[in-house]
C-alpha cells in the first residue's frame, strides 16, 4: 500500500471513528438499519429532550412510490416521510436510499408526530405541530454531529 492510500485509510478510520463507527452517508435499503436507526431516535428523545411515546413505534422502510400512495396531501411528491396511527400502534413510513444521517432526521421528525398523537391537544395547529417536529430535527442532527444538515434547515 503506498503512502497517498494508507494516508486515505486512516483518515477513513478516523471519521468513522468520530462517527460512532457508522458512515453518516451510508444510504439506508434495508429494514434492519432502519429499525437501528429508530432505536437511536427513541433513545435520543427520551434522554434528551424528554418526549415519551407509550405505545408501539414501528419503523417501515419504503419506496417513494409507495410514500406517495399513502400520502394524499398538498405536498405529495416531496415527502419523504410520513406518519400513520393504526389502532395500538404508531407507524412511521420512511423513504429508502436516503442516507443514514438524514434518515435519522426524517424519523426524528415523524417519531415526534406520535408523541404529538400521545401528548399534545387533538386539532393542534399544522404549522405548529411541524415546527416543533422540524426542531426534534434540528435538535437530532445536533446530537449525532451532522452540523451539514442543520444548516441546510437554517
Amino acid at each position: 500500500m503506498n503512502r497517498a492510500k494508507f494516508l486515505g485509510f486512516i483518515l477513513l478510520v478516523s471519521f468513522l471513528l468520530a462517527a460512532g463507527g457508522k458512515n453518516p452517508y451510508q444510504l439506508i435499503t434495508r429494514q434492519q438499519e432502519l429499525d437501528e436507526i429508530l432505536r437511536e431516535v427513541e433513545i435520543f428523545a427520551r434522554h434528551q429532550l424528554g418526549l415519551i411515546v407509550n405505545k408501539k413505534v414501528c419503523g417501515r422502510l419504503v419506496s417513494d412510490k409507495t410514500l406517495d400512495s399513502l400520502y394524499q396531501g398538498p405536498f405529495r411528491g416531496t415527502e419523504t416521510g410520513l406518519y400513520c396511527r393504526e389502532k395500538d400502534r404508531h407507524i412511521l413510513y420512511i423513504m429508502k436510499g436516503q442516507t443514514r444521517d438524514k434518515t435519522g432526521g426524517i424519523t426524528a421528525h415523524e417519531y415526534t408526530h406520535a408523541w404529538q398523537e400521545e401528548s399534545c391537544p387533538p386539532g393542534q395547529d399544522l404549522v405548529l405541530r411541524e415546527g416543533f417536529a422540524e426542531w426534534v430535527k434540528y435538535k437530532y442532527y445536533d446530537y449525532i454531529g451532522a452540523y451539514q444538515l442543520m444548516r441546510y434547515m437554517r
